[in-house]
């Protein structure tokens, strides 16, 4: 090998090594730009966890508080509504019909729960119990209640239409829904109106320990859902907004709602009323008070 050709050789290696320095540079640049970048969000992380602790705990504390009587309140709900149902087969015009009375009041029922459902994970209970009482007032359309379609799966196609829109009053699609009419009708024209009052007295007797509990939280109730409130606003205009921290601010917002819309609902009997819609109303009030730890689709991503 000549001179030259030593040099020239001296200066490839000079310059590949020149290559792999700066490669190496740039790649370490980029993992130290990456790694403080980590760094910057557990930190920021860090600062949310310690700032919004607080609210978490709050929440907790209010769950905590009213967890006992609320299932005392979704027993005694869940024991009235089976014992109801059951009671209306004893005033059917037409003893051991199908479907049973039980059968068409608890699903006729039910199915109203499940149309609200969604929206009592965040809707005011004033807004709710204005809308839910108008069933109190729903009038059958009898050629709807002929055609009905009893193969529909009303609770999960309530589900998926509320996620396309949850600001929809799902409700109205039971002003169309074959199936509900049918079961109001058969429910309607079944019961022995003759023995109104009878019924109306021993529903009553039922409904009374869940009345008499309802009666003894509910201002409690409604204090914890201010309260909830009061943080809510808090919290948004702190230095980190909740809302930076998405599971508890919607933690707190669903309990707050929910506890607000419990304090609203009552469940009672009208003996002056004898229209039989009313115990259509009662039964979806004894459903959403069984069923109050599962208030709002979206309840399952809240845990």
């Amino acid at each position: 090998m000549g001179t030259s050709d030593f040099i020239a050789s001296i200066a490839l290696a000079v310059s590949a090594l020149g290559l792999f320095v700066s490669i190496f540079s740039v790649l370490y640049a980029k993992r130290q730009s990456q790694s403080a970048h980590i760094d910057a969000q557990n930190s920021y992380r860090a600062q949310l966890t310690e700032a919004h602790r607080y609210y978490y705990q709050k929440v907790l504390d209010v769950e905590e508080k009213h967890a006992g009587e609320l299932r005392d309140l979704m027993s005694l709900a869940s024991d009235a509504l089976s014992q109801v149902v059951v009671l209306a087969d004893s005033y059917d015009r037409e003893d051991a019909s199908h479907p049973y009375m039980r059968h068409l009041l608890h699903e006729a029922s039910e199915m109203i729960f499940v149309a609200f459902k969604g929206q009592m994970g965040w809707q005011t209970g004033l807004n709710l119990l204005h809308r839910a009482q108008a069933f109190k007032r729903f009038e059958v359309d009898h050629d709807l209640a002929k055609s009905a379609d009893i193969s529909t799966d009303f609770r999960n196609a309530t589900r998926f239409e509320y996620f396309k829109d949850r600001d929809k009053w799902q409700e109205q699609d039971l002003l169309i829904n074959g199936n509900f009419h049918r079961l109001v009708h058969l429910f309607s024209r079944r019961l022995k109106t003759e023995f109104a009052t009878e019924f109306s007295g021993k529903v009553d007797k039922i409904i009374y320990p869940v009345q008499k509990k309802h009666a003894g939280i509910r201002e409690a109730m409604l204090q914890s859902s201010e309260e909830l409130e009061r943080l809510l606003r808090e919290g948004e205009m702190a230095h980190f907004p909740l809302h930076e921290s998405p599971q508890i601010f919607n933690r707190l917002s669903h309990r707050r709602a929910t506890l607000n819309t419990i304090s609203y609902f009552t469940v009672h009997s009208d003996n002056a009323n004898t229209d039989t819609l009313k115990y259509l109303y009662i039964c979806f009030v004894l459903h959403a008070f069984s069923e109050f730890s599962s208030w709002g689709w979206e309840h399952r991503d809240l845990r």
